[in-house]
């Protein structure tokens, strides 16, 4: 028996949608059917390593794939060892011997919401699109991302109403969803992977208390793997009567 990295060692590959267990592989560098359970006979590589040198007794192998473009996948790469050879020890002995992940380009996006009595009359417009699991550091080549930015949201009473209560809002990273007790501010989704900050927050009221402006800074530290609204929810803050 020969192991995977020897010469000689023989064995398929294919490279497969986790969604419909199709095969990815560019027509011009197959050249078997091979048989994916359970996807059935698909398009794969049936290779043989070899040197050209006597005297070497490892040998690799390497090919270019260019994965289509998707806004979610997990593909698998398929090692089935042949006549006689076995896969390393330090391999997953049953498929998928590799699995990649492949995520939309993430958008972290800031807003907020009117309540009873009063509507939202200006707010910043937030929202950056970044790549995932990267800093914005290693983004800089893109032009429309700001790894630090100032908001304004300014809500007005409607209706003669005027507005009782105005709490300085609260941000809390470690707990942003819709059961929160420690932030004003809720995420549209869980396990994003985004990681941000919000500071120097304040609020004033202003034309006898029928305004209310709410001001910060906020700072990406990191795109996750999905897109997310991180919403400020007045009504955990104002009260209009």
């Amino acid at each position: 028996m020969v192991s995977l990295r020897e010469v000689g060692a023989e064995f398929d590959l294919t490279l497969t949608k986790n969604s419909n267990n199709t095969s990815i592989l560019d027509e011009s560098i197959v050249n078997a059917n091979v048989l994916h359970i359970p996807g059935g006979l698909i398009l794969g590589i049936n290779k043989t390593l070899t040197s050209s040198e006597t005297d070497v007794t490892i040998a690799e192998y390497e090919f270019i794939q260019v994965f289509p473009a998707a806004s979610s996948e997990i593909y698998h790469v398929n090692v089935t060892p042949k006549n006689g050879t076995i896969l390393n020890s330090n391999l997953p002995q049953t498929a998928p011997q590799g699995i990649i992940y492949q995520y939309a380009n993430p958008t972290i996006t800031l807003d907020t919401d009117a309540g009873t009595n009063y509507g939202v009359t200006t707010k910043t417009s937030i929202a950056y699109t970044g790549r995932p699991n990267k800093t914005p550091s290693r983004l800089r080549h893109i032009k429309s991302i700001n790894e630090t930015f100032s908001f304004t949201y300014v809500y007005t009473r409607t209706g003669g109403h005027t507005f009782t209560t105005a709490d300085l809002p609260v941000w809390d990273s470690s707990d942003l969803s819709e059961t929160t007790t420690t932030s004003d501010w809720i995420e549209s989704v869980s396990d994003h992977g985004n990681e941000i900050e919000i500071f120097n927050i304040a609020i004033a009221l202003t034309s006898g208390n029928t305004i209310a402006t709410v001001t910060g800074n906020a700072i990406i530290k990191k795109f996750g793997t999905a897109s997310v609204t991180l919403n400020l929810d007045s009504s955990r803050f104002l009260t209009s009567s």
